[in-house]
C-alpha cells in the first residue's frame, strides 16, 4: 500500500492501468510519490495557477518523470479530459476551495471510466480540539509569513466540511459508488463508479 496524504491507497488502486489525474495538484508532490509505485499509470495534474504548474513541470523534469507526469491548466469544475477517459481521479485539500462541490463531483463522475476509482481528501471542520489547537499554533507561530498572512492552515480548517456535510454533497451529485471515511482531522470521499456506463 501507498500512503497518499495519510490515506492508504490499496494495492487494487495501485494496480490500475490507464490514466490517473490529481485535481488541484499544486506543485505535483503526490504525483511524484505515486509514479514509482504505479508505473503502469499515466499521470496528470491540473491546477489553476500558472506559476505552480511551471514549478510542477520543472520538478517533473528534475525527477526524470516528464514522460510519465503531465501538467495542464484546468478547473475542477471543468476537468479538461473527455468523458469516460480516466481510471483514477484524486484530490487532496481542495474540496473546501470548490465553489460548487457537487458540480465538481459530477465532473469526476463524467471523466471516470465505468469502474473507475476516486479519492477526495480534505480536512474536517469538526476535528478534535487537540488537532484544532495544533493548527492554530502552526498558523500563528510555525508557518512562513505568507501562509500566516493568509491564515493558513487554520483557514482551510475553518472552510472545510463536516463528514455529514460532505456526505450530503456527495449524495447530491451524480457520483455513485462512494463511501465516506473519517479520520480524527480529515475525511475522504472514496469509491468506484458503477461498472456499467453511468451517463
Amino acid at each position: 500500500q501507498l500512503q497518499l496524504a495519510g490515506i492508504d491507497l490499496s494495492d487494487e488502486v495501485l494496480a490500475r492501468v490507464g490514466t490517473a489525474v490529481d485535481v488541484g495538484c499544486g506543485p505535483g508532490h503526490l504525483l511524484f510519490e505515486l509514479a514509482p509505485r504505479a508505473p503502469q499509470l499515466q499521470l496528470a495534474g491540473i491546477d489553476l495557477s500558472d506559476e505552480v504548474l511551471a514549478q510542477a513541470a520543472a520538478a517533473a523534469a528534475q525527477h526524470d518523470l516528464a514522460d510519465r507526469v503531465a501538467f495542464r491548466k484546468g478547473s475542477a469544475a471543468a476537468i479538461p479530459f473527455p468523458a469516460g477517459s480516466l481510471d483514477l481521479v484524486f484530490s487532496t485539500l481542495s474540496l473546501h476551495h470548490w465553489g460548487d462541490p457537487a458540480a465538481v463531483l459530477d465532473e469526476v463522475a463524467r471523466v471516470l471510466r465505468p469502474g473507475g476509482a476516486f479519492l477526495i481528501f480534505d480536512l474536517r471542520r469538526d476535528m478534535a480540539p487537540p488537532y484544532y489547537l495544533l493548527l492554530w499554533f502552526a498558523t500563528r507561530v510555525v508557518v512562513p509569513r505568507a501562509l500566516r498572512a493568509a491564515n493558513e492552515p487554520l483557514g482551510s480548517r475553518n472552510a472545510a466540511y463536516t463528514p455529514q456535510e460532505a456526505a450530503q454533497l456527495a449524495a447530491q451529485s451524480r457520483l455513485r459508488g462512494w463511501h465516506l471515511v473519517e479520520g480524527p482531522l480529515w475525511l475522504v470521499i472514496e469509491g468506484h463508479t458503477e461498472t456499467e456506463n453511468h451517463e
